[in-house]
């Protein structure tokens, strides 16, 4: 049968996203949310068609520890057309086991019963070496799929035994995922007081030296959005602590703020404010950025 498969080893696929999405600040999944499941799905299945020369989808297997019962992520994921959840354990230190068996068996099981010709693993683990062989003796083309930020630092975490016994070996990142996972920092206790900064201290017409006090001494309310004098004072901030930044290395010829300068910049406000940021503060935030960059 001319179709292919997608098996999602989903603690691998969110630990390198929390990774690559927090610039290594994080490997909790708990700070990591799938705003977008649909999207994310949607995503892998082109990724599939296009290395693997099949636009024939049979499934999308979603393998993930389960401790007590579905979560919402978990029920979410499942709502989605042509997606099966299949079900691991969690042991007490947070680790999910069994899906590694589970993965394996579905992909020699379709295999041998003939049900697809391609696949499409998205997996660092060795264990699934031995499959992987399996299912190809028995005609199935086999694609692995890695997550990688190499701009970062963050390379893709997956053993040798895998990526030499694959036929093909495909790499995303960030760029992609970005749009359908959002990182979102646990808060510390502090943050459910109302203490914001004062806009005396942290308006734009603050010393950049003052601007870095307010921001590190006074903690931002999670609940309260962030003024225009706080971005400004955490634009501030961001300046004086990279010190070579300038309109000539930060900002492209369409002025926007260049990839990596952003991605830096967006995660330090993060790190300061202790929370996520809605997409109008970042928004305000960069435009706080471009507007004291020296010259």
């Amino acid at each position: 049968m001319d179709r292919f498969a997608i098996f999602v080893d989903a603690g691998y696929l969110l630990s390198q996203s929390v990774h690559i999405l927090s610039s290594k600040a994080s490997r909790k999944r708990n700070e990591l949310t799938i705003s977008d499941p649909k999207g994310l799905i949607d995503l892998l299945v082109n990724e599939a068609k296009t290395s693997l020369n099949n636009a024939n989808l049979l499934r999308i297997y979603w393998y993930d520890g389960v401790k007590t019962g579905l979560t919402t992520e978990h029920k979410r994921m499942i709502e989605v057309d042509d997606v099966q959840l299949r079900a691991g354990t969690i042991n007490g230190k947070g680790q999910q086991k069994g899906v590694d068996s589970l993965i394996v068996t579905d992909l020699v099981e379709l295999a041998t019963n003939h049900a697809i010709s391609d696949a499409l693993l998205l997996t660092g683990d060795s264990d699934l070496a031995v499959g992987i062989s399996i299912a190809q003796k028995k005609g199935v083309r086999v694609a692995v799929m890695g997550i990688e930020a190499p701009s970062i630092g963050v390379f893709h975490n997956q053993s040798f035994e895998v990526t030499s016994v694959a036929d093909r070996v495909i790499r995303i990142g960030d760029v992609a995922l970005s749009p359908f996972l959002l990182y979102v920092p646990t808060p510390l206790p502090a943050l459910t007081s109302n203490a914001t900064i004062s806009s005396s201290t942290g308006s734009s017409s603050a010393s950049p030296a003052a601007a870095l006090s307010a921001v590190k001494k006074t903690p931002i309310s999670a609940y309260t959005p962030l003024t225009d004098d706080q971005l400004s004072a955490l634009a501030s901030t961001y300046l004086l602590e990279n010190p070579t930044l300038s309109k000539a290395n930060a900002l492209s010829t369409t002025n926007g703020i260049v990839y990596d300068v952003d991605k830096k910049f967006i995660h330090a406000v993060y790190s300061k404010v202790l929370r996520a940021l809605s997409p109008n503060e970042k928004h305000k935030a960069r435009l706080a950025l471009r507007s004291v960059l020296p010259d």
